[in-house]
């Protein structure tokens, strides 16, 4: 099942919900306040860029919360993981993910990737234009 960590008052947050709902895909949504530690795991285990991927951006935070960024990129693996769920306003949100398939923020292209196989196709199919001669 989709297990997505959202924020309530997270704009990104609502919108995923609203477009699983949409969609009728049925969403296990938790607060990022209660992240586990197997599901950071998991969810590390599917990016490319580790911890980056899942944090927010220091651009738009107060020095304090970009203290803390710096404080757990020093950290080992594991201590990072303790930390990041003792801090989980550090995290971006939703974190939206489902075996190995993870988005991060909302994005309505890449959350397509939570449709099935045969109904990507099938839009994809509807959308085709052949070329003309």
């Amino acid at each position: 099942m989709i297990k997505m960590y959202a924020r309530k008052l997270c704009t990104s947050s609502n919108k995923a919900r609203n477009w699983f709902e949409k969609q009728k895909i049925d969403t296990e949504i938790a607060n990022i306040n209660g992240i586990t530690r197997k599901d950071l795991i998991q969810i590390l285990e599917n990016t490319d860029e580790g911890f980056d991927t899942i944090l927010r951006s220091p651009k738009k935070l107060p020095e304090r919360t970009v203290e803390k960024i710096d404080y757990l990129k020093e950290l080992s693996f594991n201590k990072g993981i303790l930390f990041l769920q003792q801090n989980p306003s550090l995290l971006k949100t939703p974190i939206i993910f489902e075996e190995n398939k993870i988005v991060v923020g909302f994005n309505e292209d890449q959350i397509r990737v939570f449709l099935s196989n045969s109904y990507r196709t099938c839009v994809k199919g509807l959308n085709y234009i052949p070329e003309s001669s």
